[in-house]
């Protein structure tokens, strides 16, 4: 078994019968393996083939942020050669330029572009994955949620998203740069559609909830830190410097003869 197999296996253990976030130091060697700049922009000029968004910047924590969804075209033989040239501008999206507007970036199929991040995909499965005979439930390969790993750039200006909850379980790695991760104590209603109900909230709402959650722990995420944060528990990240994260989503799913 290799060493990071061991410490997922360890972390599993850990968490057995206690399920909480839990925030470990230290637990990736070499984290520049799991995502560089290069292979970011190498991304943003590939969005036919690359999931891309960015993140407008919030002003207030219960702002919602925009994610707008980068779409790119490139020119093709077709284009009359006058236009080639206006479009690759038109459709041109670059990391440092993006950084200096204070816009994140993020990126939900990066596997694509690293094998590191398709390695550890496999070893979160191998140690995770479990088999109830058909009437239980397990972390899914990969799908639209689950199986995935998941790219959060941006500078110390640029902002990510309010105190929140994800449906998966995450497992996030701090890749280049720090950032200041804040998990709490509170979790949303598995049966109810938070998402909705946050959206329908007025700022005045979603800050007396922001204001109400209970902090368990605060951390500043350094290269090689990974933290687990459970399904549905909330957490909010803050760029202290200019940071690369990469998050790594397990989503329960039921048999398919269900």
């Amino acid at each position: 078994m290799s060493l990071r197999l061991q410490k997922l296996q360890e972390l599993k253990n850990a968490l057995m019968f206690n399920e909480d976030a839990l925030y470990i130091p230290n637990f990736i060697e070499n984290p520049e393996r799991f995502a560089t700049w290069e292979q970011i922009q190498s991304c943003l000029t590939q969005c036919n083939y690359f999931s891309c968004a960015y993140i407008t910047k919030r002003h207030e924590k219960e702002d919602v942020p925009v994610i707008v969804s980068i779409n790119q075209k490139h020119p093709n033989e077709d284009t009359p050669a006058k236009n080639r040239s206006v479009l690759s501008m038109k459709y041109s999206y670059d990391a440092e330029s993006m950084l200096k507007e204070d816009k994140s970036i993020l990126i939900t199929n990066f596997e694509k572009a690293n094998s590191e991040c398709k390695l550890f995909i496999s070893e979160l499965l191998k140690t995770f994955y479990l088999d109830y005979d058909s009437y239980g439930v397990w972390p899914a390969q990969i799908g639209g949620k689950s199986g995935h790993a998941h790219v959060y750039c941006g500078s110390e200006n640029s902002s990510s998203f309010s105190p929140h909850t994800d449906e998966p379980h995450n497992f996030i790695i701090q890749v280049e740069g720090e950032s200041k991760f804040t998990t709490y104590r509170n979790r949303v209603f598995g049966l109810g559609d938070h998402g909705q109900a946050i959206a329908d909230m007025t700022s005045e709402e979603k800050k007396a909830m922001y204001d109400d959650l209970e902090v368990s722990g605060e951390y500043l995420m350094k290269p090689g830190d990974l933290i687990y944060v459970p399904s549905r528990q909330f957490h909010y990240v803050e760029p202290v410097t200019k940071r690369i994260s990469v998050s790594f989503p397990l989503i329960l799913k039921q048999p398919s003869s269900w």
